[in-house]
């Protein structure tokens, strides 16, 4: 309920809004991508529902190799109906993305850092079918490293990147959680 089986319930609970990192390429398994923004959804409309006093922010980037689509030029409010329309821009778009697996996690850390600003947590929601990952440990770290610079720049602490890594379930449906 309300995205808690892929987010967990301290996210959930938390409101913090951030960058939501999805992988769609070929390495999530059947019905991953679906399931990934199902719970995604869940998670906005909860989020939409509670009005906390500092309503979060939100964004969404789709990745597939060194292809990125985002959501908003900007973080947004978290508004309700926002699943449906995430939805249809992913079926607007997936013809787009490379099908193959993995995505360029550098690449898709710096888009999201930007849009973040030091500001929001940072999801990446990845397919764990997956050989060989693009990006090298050295390429990795600087990534990491600018981020902390940018975060140092902002006066802010670096907000965390919490990372779901989806592989093959026998019962895995959209409407499941």
């Amino acid at each position: 309920k309300h995205g808690r089986f892929l987010l967990g319930h301290k996210i959930v609970d938390s409101c913090s809004g951030g960058v939501f990192i999805v992988d769609v390429s070929s390495a999530q398994p059947t019905g991953g991508i679906y399931f990934i923004l199902d719970q995604l959804g869940k998670t906005l409309e909860f989020w939409a529902e509670m009005k906390p006093d500092n309503p979060p922010k939100y964004n969404v980037i789709l990745t597939s190799r060194d292809s990125i689509e985002v959501w908003r030029s900007s973080m947004g409010m978290v508004v309700p109906g926002l699943y449906p329309r995430i939805l249809k821009w992913y079926e607007d778009i997936k013809q787009k993305m490379p099908a193959l697996p993995g995505f360029n996690m550098a690449l898709a850390l710096r888009k999201a850092s930007a849009l973040s600003d030091s500001k929001f947590p940072i999801f990446l929601l990845c397919g764990g079918l997956v050989e060989t990952v693009l990006n090298t440990p050295l390429e990795m770290a600087k990534v990491l490293y600018d981020m902390q610079i940018q975060c140092l720049g902002h006066q802010a602490s670096m907000k965390a990147i919490h990372a779901v890594e989806m592989y093959p379930m026998p019962s895995m449906t959209a409407g499941s959680g």
